[in-house]
Formats: C-alpha cells, sequence, structure tokens
C-alpha cells in the first residue's frame, strides 16, 4: 500500500517563493508519497476516516471560518490516535505556538515561506519520513528544542 500524506490547508495554492504550497510538497515527497490536498475539514476527517494510506497530516492554523487548526488536530487525534500532524502557518511560530497549545500528536510547527529555504525541506523531508516509516519510534527519537528552534532525529 502507497503511504499518503494529507495535506489540510484552505489556500494550496498560496505562493511560497516561486511554486504554490501544492507543488513544493508534491516536490519534496515526489516518488515517496503521495501528498493529498483538501481544503474543507469535514471532508478531510471522511479521508482519514476511509483511507488507511494517510501516514501523516500537515495541516494550516487557519482556515475561513470554523473549526480552526487546534480543534482540527483533536478531531484527527479521536480518529485515528496515532496519526502525526506538522503544522504549516505563514506566521511566527512562537505565538501559533500559543494559540495553538500542545498537542500530543502535533511533532514541528514550520512557517510555509521557509519551505524555500532547501535545508528546511530536507528537515521536513526527513521528520516526515521518520514519523511515517517509524510512528512508534522504535528505531529513532526526536528531540526538539523550542528555544534553538532546532529539531534532531537521532537513531535509537
Amino acid at each position: 500500500m502507497t503511504k499518503r500524506i494529507l495535506c489540510i490547508d484552505d489556500v494550496p495554492l498560496e505562493k511560497i517563493g516561486t511554486l504554490t504550497l501544492e507543488k513544493t510538497l508534491k516536490s519534496m515527497f515526489n516518488g515517496k508519497y503521495d501528498v493529498l490536498f483538501e481544503k474543507n475539514p469535514q471532508k478531510a476527517y471522511e479521508i482519514v476516516k476511509t483511507d488507511a494510506s494517510i501516514r501523516l497530516i500537515f495541516l494550516d492554523i487557519d482556515f475561513n471560518g470554523d473549526p480552526l487548526g487546534p480543534q482540527i488536530a483533536e478531531i484527527l487525534k479521536s480518529i485515528n490516535p496515532e496519526l502525526k500532524v506538522i503544522v504549516l502557518t505563514s506566521i511566527n511560530r512562537h505565538g501559533e505556538k500559543i494559540r495553538f497549545g500542545k498537542k500530543s500528536n502535533v511533532k514541528k510547527y514550520v512557517i510555509k515561506r521557509e519551505l524555500q529555504d532547501e535545508k528546511i525541506k530536507m528537515r521536513v523531508v526527513n521528520l516526515s519520513t521518520a514519523l511515517i516509516e517509524d510512528p512508534d519510534n522504535t528505531h529513532w527519537s526526536i528531540y526538539v528544542d523550542d528555544e534553538n528552534e532546532t529539531i534532531t532525529l537521532e537513531n535509537a
């Protein structure tokens, strides 16, 4: 079964440098994982309920209307407690973390415009691969240093 990533974002055609968010994420995972996009959180819940190949969620925080990212993350966790989430945001991650709150299924916050940087892209791909291929963390450990805004993966 092909493993998939679902991006829940109300503006997948948002520009990130010269590419859209959709094209950026698809190019990052080209050939490794299918990347699906859904603008509507209700439809995304249905996808997660019915598609067992979804292994990781990229989740925008702000949607035009309700629910917002924190509520979406909670609902996703109730549907599939094992599903991991990486939050995508267009604004300062520190303010977003405070507003978003701590969620056990949320593993990283990424500012969308940073995906223009090849080094950041590689880190996001590496983290995503670790979350998808070893969801129980049996072969790696993750260390998040919020103060220095770094994330480290180590083989266990």
